[in-house]
């Protein structure tokens, strides 16, 4: 699992070589997954608008894991895009991503919809983000680590996530660091 992202961006860098309008290949597979993703995040809202906060983020989680765990590709190509990525030009996908970003944090309510969302926040929404992404991502060197079976991990890794997370953003608990931007509802 840990190697297929590896293996992927591998036979897009040969690809590449050997013909550069590969690239709009790569780049059209990093915009469909990404459409994916914001067609998830989309559901998601949907299916959270207007619950209390807590139970925003605990229904959130629970789905874009399930989701992610379901499409282990997504968070692999997500974190092989971002953090091994070999180019500097920023692309049409690379644009998407604060979109993302400012959804959630408005949905979290860190900023009023439509307005500027504060760089605390936006790390906050990554800080999530990437929690899930790297749990899923590192299924197989952290289920073993653990000691856990499949099924277990999964519904260990959501319930790690909400009783960081959702502490944290409510105010009830004790990683509700001070200075940290919490919501405004």
């Amino acid at each position: 699992m840990g190697l297929a992202p590896i293996l992927v961006e591998q036979v897009f860098d040969i690809i590449r070589e050997i013909d550069n309008t590969t690239g709009d290949l790569y780049e059209a597979v990093v915009l469909d997954i990404t459409e994916d993703l914001r067609q998830q995040l989309r559901r998601v809202e949907q299916m959270i608008h207007g619950r209390p906060l807590a139970e925003r983020m605990a229904t959130a989680i629970d789905t874009m894991t399930d989701y992610l765990f379901e499409h282990p590709e997504v968070s692999n190509l997500v974190l092989l895009r971002y953090f091994a990525k070999t180019r500097s030009e920023p692309t049409s996908a690379d644009l998407r991503v604060p979109a993302f970003i400012k959804d959630i944090a408005w949905s979290m309510k860190l900023a009023p919809p439509g307005e500027a969302v504060p760089p605390p926040a936006r790390m906050q929404v990554l800080a999530i983000m990437n929690g899930i992404y790297n749990f899923v991502s590192g299924r197989g060197f952290f289920q073993p680590m653990v000691g856990v079976e499949a099924e277990d991990y999964v519904a260990l890794v959501k319930q790690t996530l909400k009783s960081m997370f959702i502490p944290a953003f409510t105010g009830e608990g004790p990683l509700n660091p001070n200075g940290a931007a919490t919501p405004t509802e």
